[in-house]
């Protein structure tokens, strides 16, 4: 299983309001033991890596604005739990319209603790020109 696939089969609910210019998201998510990003990432400890988290964050984004996206910069990102197979995470964020792209803050929650937070900036793949873009669009985080 592709993960980018995969991060959409995760998703239990969807709720978005505003419009493309400024938008709020709330989503949950659950990560099954098959899920293929716990494969070695440790065996017999399974997490799940930061980097699919804020690649989830990118694909809710992404079913939003209907539209592939590409991280072009990260800042204030904060890991302070973990996410194991079949855990219900909460995700909340917000995205306003910045230049090409959009500036997305996000809270990544467990029951009772942050998992994760921080901002990331999010651009179409490639730009009004057809040429390639801030990073590669190939369908998997």
């Amino acid at each position: 299983m592709a993960i980018e696939p995969g991060i959409v089969d995760a998703v239990t609910a969807f709720k978005a309001d505003g419009d493309p210019r400024s938008f709020e998201i709330d989503a949950s998510l659950v990560f099954g033991p098959g899920f293929p990003a716990f494969e070695g990432h440790f065996p017999g400890n399974p997490i799940l890596p930061g980097i699919i988290q804020l690649a989830s964050v990118r694909v809710l984004a992404s079913m939003f604005l209907k539209r592939p996206l590409v991280s072009s910069s990260l800042s204030n990102i904060k890991f302070r739990d973990m996410i194991r197979p079949g855990q219900e995470v909460k995700v909340r964020l917000c995205g306003a319209e910045k230049g090409q792209g959009w500036k997305v803050r996000f809270e990544i929650n467990g029951v009772h603790n942050s998992i994760s937070s921080g901002s990331m900036v999010l651009m179409p793949c490639g730009n009004a020109s057809g040429e390639s873009g801030a990073g590669t669009c190939m369908g998997e985080a």
